[in-house]
């Protein structure tokens, strides 16, 4: 686990329980054996219940923090925070769609691009006197033949989801 996800993880602890809840867990492997886990499940309870009081008593109160707008999630960067704490299979398809999200973002950033030079182009002609409207189909299809089959699935979900709502 890294230092950032420490970090993470001890703000919230900080945040949704106190000092004596705190003291209470330090104290729980000094406990024989057949009180532990009762002391366990009672410290979980009073978490729960200090959690539920400081969500209701600041439900209402604007935090600073808070009152703008959130940047966009970096899907790559969570998966890769959350990835410790995955099983082999969960990390497998944490994988996938990590993977997923990045050909996406290749996807996009390839379509700016492209509106990019056909907006610099303008609506030439080639050498057959030919309109290059099709060249969006090209570039589409030769885009494709890089994917591999799973992606190029997606890549027609994708393609038909923009058409769609482009009518």
């Amino acid at each position: 686990m890294s230092e950032k996800d420490v970090d993470h993880v001890l703000a919230f602890d900080t945040l949704y329980t106190t000092n004596h809840i705190q003291m209470m867990k330090i104290l729980l492997p000094h406990l024989p054996k057949d009180q532990k886990n009762q002391f366990a499940v009672m410290i979980k309870y009073m978490e729960l219940q200090y959690a539920i009081a400081y969500a209701e008593k600041t439900k209402h109160q604007i935090n600073i923090c808070t009152a703008s707008h959130p940047e966009p999630i970096d899907f790559s960067t969570l998966f890769d925070e959350l990835q410790p704490y995955c099983t082999e299979a969960e990390k497998k398809n944490f994988s996938h769609m990590k993977e997923t999200f990045q050909t996406l973002h290749m996807f996009q950033d390839l379509q700016k691009y492209k509106d990019l030079f056909s907006s610099m182009s303008g609506s030439s002609t080639d050498n057959n006197g030919d309109s290059n409207g099709d060249s969006n189909m090209d570039f589409s299809q030769m885009l494709k033949g890089m994917l591999s089959p799973e992606q190029q699935a997606m890549f027609d979900m994708f393609q038909s989801q923009s058409t769609d709502e482009g009518s």
